[in-house]
């Protein structure tokens, strides 16, 4: 039985999720260097001349390195955003920029590796084309693996717990846009739409699978990924991100005390345990009496101890038996007056 075909086309046309690789008029890196919607044909309109600043272009510095678990350097998704900035740029300064310039810009956007290629192939060809520069930039800097391979890991692609329904569907549009062609092919967008379908929400995968069987090929793969994105949204009314408790705030096990054999005490004989501790002193001596019970002198108070407040010996300051004991407080003075009083 053949699976059903992401797009909405006859699911006998391709198999699994298209094996077509090349299609009528498909250029190797033609495609990825476009014409960023249109933009380049209202630029070529404009008047040359104008002031190129490279302050309007901010896009981050390319090195052509890949990241570890990545398989491909990004360098089309780079490009697209370097070119539309760029073009964006122009129209702004309502002018058309020389070539030369253009590619100077490129030059100062690239780092590393890329920054070093670059640099030895424009000394070569020093009057060639921004798109030029583009198209090579890109066959430099594309993935080598295979392009079977690379949709077969992308079908294998899994939502994680901290991504959006959003997030998900860019991160697989990204890797697509790694092959010829980009995300735009339709073998390269149904790779990361079939890999959406079956892992963005499991529990709705049938919902899924039905949506974009009745949209009947009216849209691109690309298309319909954006449109799943908001279904998603409307059926979950989440975002898709899972939110989990911090750690310090999980319910951590109830300590138990253990008896004299290492077994845990039953809960009502472990209470019993923790008040009888509370009432025993260090090292399992009885604790002193509070200052409302009887007082007991210390045991290094002696016949020879002098009470610092009234010069007596045999007692200290705090005993009851001293004669100036709370003789500052108005209590203590009218014991004292009575005291003298009555002697």
């Amino acid at each position: 039985m053949n699976p059903p075909d992401m797009d909405g086309g006859d699911p006998d046309d391709d198999d699994d999720i298209g094996v077509e690789l090349t299609e009528q008029g498909e250029e190797y890196a033609e495609e990825s260097v476009g014409n960023s919607n249109g933009l380049e044909g209202i630029v070529r309109s404009l008047q040359p001349g104008g002031k190129p600043n490279l302050k309007l272009i901010n896009v981050g510095l390319f090195s052509g390195r890949i990241e570890p678990r990545e398989f491909d350097s990004k360098v089309r998704t780079w490009w697209a955003e370097f070119n539309s900035q760029l073009l964006g740029a122009q129209l702004r300064d309502n002018h058309r920029w020389n070539e030369i310039i253009m590619c100077s810009f490129l030059q100062a956007s690239l780092t590393g590796d890329a920054a070093k290629w670059f640099n030895r192939l424009w000394s070569k060809s020093p009057h060639m084309t921004l798109k030029s520069a583009g198209q090579r930039l890109i066959r430099q800097y594309s993935t080598k693996i295979d392009e079977e391979e690379i949709r077969d890991r992308i079908k294998a692609c899994t939502k994680q717990p901290s991504e959006s329904y959003e997030m998900y569907s860019q991160k697989l549009q990204n890797q697509a846009d790694s092959l010829p062609g980009g995300v735009q092919k339709r073998t390269n967008g149904k790779a990361a739409l079939s890999a959406f379908v079956r892992t963005a929400c499991p529990s709705r995968t049938e919902q899924l699978e039905y949506w974009v069987l009745t949209q009947k090929g009216q849209n691109k793969p690309a298309h319909l990924l954006d449109s799943l994105v908001e279904l998603l949204g409307q059926l979950d009314k989440t975002d898709g991100v899972e939110v989990s408790l911090p750690t310090e705030f999980a319910e951590a096990p109830q300590k138990r005390f253990k008896g004299p054999t290492g077994g845990a005490y039953a809960a009502t004989a472990a209470t019993a345990t923790v008040v009888d501790r509370k009432r025993k002193g260090k090292h399992g001596e009885a604790r002193q009496p509070s200052k409302y019970g009887p007082f007991a002198p210390p045991p290094w108070v002696n016949e020879n101890t002098q009470c610092f407040k009234c010069k007596g010996r045999g007692h200290i300051g705090r005993d009851p038996t001293c004669p100036k004991y709370k003789a500052t407080t108005p209590l203590g003075n009218a014991v004292m007056k009575a005291t003298t009083e009555d002697a």
